[in-house]
């Protein structure tokens, strides 16, 4: 029987990609957590497969990427055939990102390898199964939590802890979810959907070809077809084993001609032509003869050699055809994820997962030809689209993955999406927990996840019901629609980018996010683009500063950006951008619009670096270092321009620093990298255009620990680097208690109740005989008024003037108290 600990700082329910990603980046925060499943043991089926660009950047951080790579298989292009007719055959757009492909892997492996990673990172123990979780209360300090140990049997004692938060990563049956009441809007489109795992022998044989996402519309409906492989080197080794021809034929394929007569075919066009049709027949004859081994026709006489070639001739295409057999027969097997959807049958939903032969049978009505040789995994369900708010409770309790946002498995975004949210999560939890952060950081993630969850189900909903109902729609969609998207790199860029979830972002409207304060560049809320820089080291040469690279390949962005810290990068420009790369805009020359003026200026360096260096001192005196403080910061300095100018800029930035850090009282001098951006890779592939001078000569780009460009700006923009400091102190920097008022003040406040002071504002007898005698000569003067208003306006107004009479009676029987108060009310 597990033992279970009293209280931990985070509970995350549910041990899948979603789950398992959260305990890896709470694991390396160093963040007590417990991760709960109610499953005994780590799903062994495919299930989720794609693995997409923005993810492996993520298992890079995490440090798990080789592993996955070895393991899986990219995915190089599209393939489209409708009607056994090829309408396309293209090649996935590259991408912006440190892996160019689409990876296919597993579930099962992909949840495997996060395991073993949690394992390197110390946190092996931190996962319990089985474990039912039975209640959550919300508290004013956290969640009280009920959980059963299912190891020791469904009657054994509970276990109660307490944890401050509490996180769902329990799928799409969420029982923190349901729990709680938490609606899940949305509704379920009308169909079911059929996976299955197919070892398929058809011929699809060639390396280019199982590397490629199919999509066969044929039979009334549509299959699309993922090629799978345990590893990427089994993969390597089927592809080479396999012999069969690599012409791809969806629909049943002709009768093949014999062998030999093609091969006859050949002989005869080396052969010289007959002049008559019955010479060509007998010479061909003749040379059929003739090719038989000399041994055999030795014994014959001339009249039998036509008829011994003959016999010959009949062997060889007994022989031809049963080799042709035998290279069917060696045609291995490959294994293909199948996708495709099925009507409802009139009993409603099927509760059982797919027979071999139910899948079979749908395979046969888009590819005949295929033999389905065996089917490791199927499953059948209803295909939903529903979202849900990512955090309930007073901020307590958060959902992340399919208990937040279900879809149809179009494009591969599922479990991309969870990992995200873990991923957005899981350094903010940190921060709160570990740096001291407000908990204000933690209402971002509703705030940053929330809008995407919502788009990736709006727009693979919107996809799903064309593509996979069938007949007229799916045949326009995929034969005339999909080709004319793949030929336009604008549309084909755009959709790759919605696919590999790398142009993503997220919105400015918590302060988290920062202004667009450059204009035509990376937009604030973006993943931040992978770029090629060249590491410098500032060397002595001769009394003058010189910077030399110090290795020879270069180092890339998303390696400076790994770790749970943020990063501050500064950039400077010793030279202007090529002119084709400028945004070309008319506003850029009117004065206060558009980019700053291009302008030669003298002395720029000194004010440009003065002002980077004083920022960076600045975030390092608040966040403080990368590695030595949790929330700490990392400073790189990127240099653009000539060899003979990259030590002067260089030496520039660390001069500034010294004085900013000398003058400073307390100043915590920042650890800075310098790096060579000559090539013009990053600023190009940023779009910061810059050149020398104080306006544009220098800029900085604030990055946080989950890869997204959180502030960007000009170092003249004054505006830009006010927006950074909020940002550090109202979600970074912990909040200082205040101290407690001086005893002074609270007499103060409570002075009027004071017995002196309550005795002062007491009325003597003298101030009531006033009020009474001023209240008298009231009530005369307003007898006669009325007096003269019922002799001008009749009986009528008489009755109207009774309630002023009554009034005056309760007025003479007021107490002392509210006589002083209408008297004071009168002089005023």
């Amino acid at each position: 029987m597990s033992s279970f600990p009293s209280s931990v700082e985070v509970l995350v329910v549910g041990a899948g990609p979603t789950g398992l990603t959260l305990a890896n980046c709470l694991q390396r925060h160093g963040v007590d957590y417990l991760t709960v499943d109610l499953n005994e043991k780590a799903v062994d089926t495919s299930r989720a497969l794609a693995v997409q660009w923005r993810t492996q950047e993520i298992f890079r951080d995490l440090g798990l990427i080789d592993e996955a790579r070895a393991a899986g298989r990219h995915i190089q292009g599209i393939r489209v055939v409708i009607n056994g007719k090829e309408t396309l055959k293209g090649t996935l757009p590259e991408v912006s990102a440190h892996y160019g492909r689409p990876l296919v892997l597993c579930q099962s492996e992909t949840e495997r390898l996060l395991i073993e990673n949690l394992t390197r990172l110390g946190g092996g123990d931190r996962i319990r199964r089985p474990v039912e979780v039975l209640s959550l209360t919300p508290t004013d300090e956290g969640v009280t939590v009920t959980l059963r140990d299912l190891q020791a049997g469904p009657e054994a004692p509970t276990h109660t802890m307490t944890t401050r938060y509490v996180v769902g990563c329990d799928g799409a049956r969420s029982f923190v979810r349901k729990s709680l009441d938490i609606p899940f809007e949305g509704k379920t489109i009308p169909g079911e959907f059929v996976v299955a795992d197919c070892l398929l022998r058809w011929e699809v044989p060639s390396h280019d070809d199982c590397t490629r996402f199919k999509a066969i519309c044929a039979g009334g409906g549509v299959l699309f077809c993922v090629p799978m492989f345990a590893k990427a080197e089994e993969a390597e080794a089927e592809v080479e084993e396999v012999t069969a021809p690599e012409q791809v034929t969806e629909t049943p394929p002709a009768p093949p001609a014999p062998a030999p007569e093609a091969k006859d075919e050949e002989e005869k066009a080396e052969e010289p032509q007959a002049e008559t049709t019955e010479g060509a027949k007998e010479g061909a004859e003749e040379q059929k003869g003739e090719a038989v081994p000399e041994a055999e026709t030795k014994e014959g006489t001339p009249e039998g050699e036509k008829a011994e070639g003959a016999a010959e001739e009949e062997k060889k295409e007994g022989e031809a055809v049963a080799k042709t057999e035998e290279e069917k027969e060696e045609v291995k097997p490959h294994l293909w994820r199948i996708i495709t959807t099925v009507p409802v049958g009139k009993e409603g939903p099927s509760k059982t997962s797919p027979s071999k032969e139910e899948v079979e049978e749908i395979i046969k009505k888009r590819v005949p030809s295929a033999e389905l040789v065996d089917m490791p995994w199927s499953a059948r369900y209803s295909i939903n689209k529903r979202a849900a708010h990512l955090y309930y409770k007073d901020k307590r309790i958060f959902l992340a993955g399919d208990a937040a946002h279900v879809h149809p498995p179009l494009f591969g975004q599922g479990m991309n999406t969870g990992i995200q949210d873990a991923y957005n999560l899981g350094w903010k939890l940190a921060f709160v927990l570990k740096g001291g952060a407000p908990t204000q950081l933690l209402d971002t993630y509703e705030a940053e996840r929330f809008p995407i969850d919502c788009q990736t189900v709006r727009r693979t909903s919107r996809g799903f019901p064309g593509i996979f109902k069938g007949g007229i729609a799916s045949r326009f969609l995929l034969g005339t629609v999909v080709p004319i998207v793949w030929t336009r790199p604008a549309l084909t860029d755009r959709l790759a980018g919605f696919i590999s979830q790398t142009q993503q972002a997220y919105p400015a409207d918590k302060g988290v996010i920062g202004p667009a304060a450059v204009h035509h560049a990376i937009v604030p809320g973006s993943r931040v683009p992978n770029a090629s820089l060249d590491v410098l080291d500032l060397q002595e040469v001769e009394g003058k500063t010189e910077a030399v690279k110090t290795r020879d390949t270069p180092v890339s962005v998303h390696e400076l950006l790994s770790g749970p810290h943020h990063t501050l990068m500064l950039l400077v420009a010793m030279e202007s951008a090529p002119e084709h790369a400028a945004p070309k805009s008319w506003t850029n020359w009117i004065p206060g619009c558009g980019e700053p003026r291009r302008t030669t200026e003298e002395g720029w360096l000194p004010d440009v670096s003065q002002k980077l260096s004083s920022l960076a001192c600045e975030m390092t005196c608040k966040l403080g270092k990368a590695g030595e403080t949790f929330s700490g910061v990392r400073v790189v300095v990127v240099v653009r321009g000539a060899a003979d100018t990259l030590g002067n800029a260089c030496e520039a930035i660390k001069n500034a620093i010294e004085k900013c850090c000398t003058e400073g009282s307390g100043c915590v001098a920042p650890e800075v990298l310098y790096c060579d951006d000559s090539s013009h890779d990053l600023l190009d592939l940023y779009k910061i255009h810059m050149w020398p001078g104080k306006k544009a000569g220098g800029a900085f780009l604030m990055i946080r620990p989950d890869g997204v460009l959180s502030h960007i700006g000009y170092a003249s923009d004054s505006y830009a680097t006010k927006k950074l400091r909020d940002y550090v102190e109202k979600y970074l920097i912990p909040k200082k208690e205040e101290p407690p008022k001086p005893q002074e003040e609270t007499k103060e406040e409570t002075a009027p109740e004071q017995p002196p002071a309550a005795a002062a504002e007491q009325p003597t007898a003298e101030d009531v005989k006033e009020v009474v005698t001023e209240e008298v000569k009231k009530e005369e003067a307003l007898g006669e008024t009325e007096e003269e208003k019922e002799e001008g306006e009749g009986e009528g107004e008489a009755v109207t003037a009774a309630p002023a009479e009554g009034e005056t009676e309760q007025k003479e029987e007021a107490t002392p108290e509210e006589g002083k108060k209408e008297g004071k009310g009168e002089e005023k």
